[in-house]
């Protein structure tokens, strides 16, 4: 992504995104989530979830939540999550929690940074990095199941796509 310097990202570089038009991809994905009390509602958990898991297990990746996205996928609006930086530790432990108890093996290096949009308002910056220890699983407390980054979007891993990332593990 050299759009975004996950060094020093700021309103400006999410800004950049939509000026310059850049359509979400195999490393970029848009949510235009709100948030209630620093919770991730419930219809949101899961498909939020399997996008990270999607990324862990392809090449890493950026989610943007907070940003409003057109039908052709394309950035619009930096619309905000509707939480303050006050709120955004009870988000984050909840994300956290829901992290460790959804994806197997656990995945590590996850990086949330919160983006002021203004006094009670941010955006959120997720890096998920690539995982070694792949392929990860959602679970949904009854069955694992496995997603991979395909251009914009997700796809369940079939038995192949498992075969050839179980070899890869083993090989490390």
């Amino acid at each position: 992504m050299s759009l975004l310097d996950m060094k020093n990202i700021d309103k400006q570089q999410l800004q950049n995104l939509i000026e310059n038009r850049v359509f979400e991809n195999k490393e970029l994905e848009y949510k235009d989530y709100s948030f209630i009390n620093g919770k991730i509602p419930d219809k949101q958990k899961d498909k939020f979830i399997k996008e990270v898991v999607a990324f862990a297990n392809t090449n890493g990746g950026i989610i943007i939540i907070g940003m409003q996205e057109d039908e052709n996928r394309l950035p619009v609006k930096l619309k905000g999550t509707g939480l303050s930086i006050g709120e955004f530790d009870n988000w984050l432990s909840s994300f956290r929690q829901l992290v460790l108890s959804r994806i197997r093996p656990h995945l590590h290096g996850i990086e949330c940074i919160p983006i002021e949009l203004n006094e009670s308002n941010i955006a959120i910056v997720v890096s998920v990095p690539k995982s070694y220890v792949r392929p990860h699983s959602f679970w949904d407390g009854n069955k694992d199941e496995f997603f991979m980054r395909y251009s914009n979007g997700i796809t369940y891993m079939d038995i192949d796509d498992l075969r050839k990332e179980f070899i890869y593990t083993n090989g490390k």
